[in-house]
């Protein structure tokens, strides 16, 4: 079931913002292929059929901390932020 539900979810994201790439972490991912089957299959039974087709799931292969460090690295990188402001 859960494998449907994220499907269904994943589906109303690719639809909302046309997302071409869904990289799943955590320890839900342990559960392997058949679970990624089961998404995948919810996935295209629950979008329109060109945009799924241009989708790819996967499981990433980073650690917990993936999630954290791509976070810190958009602050430090980001415009706004206070470290590389340009006052000029």
């Amino acid at each position: 079931k859960a494998g449907k539900y994220l499907g269904i979810s994943l589906a109303n994201l690719i639809g909302t913002l046309n997302i071409q790439k869904i990289v799943l972490t955590g320890d839900m991912t342990q559960l392997g292929e058949t679970w990624l089957d089961a998404i995948n299959a919810s996935m295209q039974k629950a979008s329109l059929e060109k945009i799924y087709e241009g989708t790819k799931l996967e499981i990433g292969t980073l650690d917990f901390r993936a999630c954290i460090l791509g976070a810190s690295a958009f602050l430090l990188l980001d415009d706004y932020s206070l470290l590389f402001r340009d006052e000029s």
